[in-house]
């Protein structure tokens, strides 16, 4: 399901919450284009949406789009990982809300702040939010993960005052990778992490306040070929192996 992005993203918000300037300097290039790599993770969450759509909704207007036996197996995993908790909730008897592919707001805490979780399950007791990764290259952790945090923040925004739940479950499925992490921590606990971190930094990326802060995250700036801080970083980790090869030579 395709969105307009939100200048503050969800999925972007480790890197603009570690380098807040990061945004209004982007503002002088262009989107980058699509790379081969990103067009099989868009794949890979349509099919992912057609399977758990056909799974666990009665819908006969869903749109199956083109895909091999490779990635139907790899998007298994998560698909089967998102049913067995939504059966688990089933057997349970109790009042629940399952949501694929779903916008959530969370311009509670982030002006504009919007995103699209993948899947996200609610109940009396518990918030739960899964992010399907296809990627192979990098492994992705749920623990202190934003993009995890900022959806689940969504979820307290449009159903929290519906649901009581004072757990939040975050769940990162990476099938190609066979991994799984999963963050948990209280209510309030991420609320807290909002008010006291969150806020701060989406006003000061808002405002193009903060400092350059050269980091993992710049590998998707658009604007890290000119960037001169992530230049004076590389820089400086250039000249430290230098001088370590002469200590060794000494």
């Amino acid at each position: 399901m395709a969105e307009k992005h939100a200048t503050l993203s969800a999925s972007g918000a480790h890197r603009w919450m570690e380098c807040t300037k990061s945004i209004g300097l982007e503002d002088h290039f262009e989107k980058e284009e699509t790379s081969v790599f990103a067009e099989e993770g868009t794949l890979a969450h349509a099919v992912a949406e057609a399977m758990l759509r056909d799974q666990l909704q009665t819908d006969s207007k869903i749109k199956w789009p083109k895909f091999d036996n490779v990635m139907r197996e790899y998007v298994r995993m998560y698909v089967d990982y998102c049913r067995d908790l939504h059966t688990q909730a089933v057997l349970a008897g109790k009042d629940f809300t399952a949501l694929i592919e779903e916008r959530v707001n969370f311009d509670q805490w982030v002006p504009e702040g919007f995103g699209t979780n993948d899947f996200m399950l609610i109940t009396a007791e518990k918030l739960i939010v899964i992010d399907l990764k296809y990627g192979k290259g990098i492994k992705v952790e749920a623990l202190k993960n934003s993009q995890l945090r900022l959806y689940a923040l969504g979820g307290i925004q449009e159903y929290g005052w519906i649901y009581p739940f004072q757990t939040i479950e975050m769940h990162i499925v990476q099938p190609r990778l066979n991994h799984i992490s999963v963050e948990v921590m209280s209510r309030k606990g991420l609320e807290q992490w909002a008010e006291d971190t969150l806020v701060k930094k989406a006003n000061q990326a808002m405002t193009g306040e903060g400092e350059y802060t050269p980091g993992d995250h710049c590998r998707w700036c658009t604007a890290r070929a000119t960037c001169s801080a992530r230049a004076y970083s590389m820089l400086d980790i250039i000249q430290n192996i230098i001088k370590g090869e002469k200590d060794k030579n000494v």
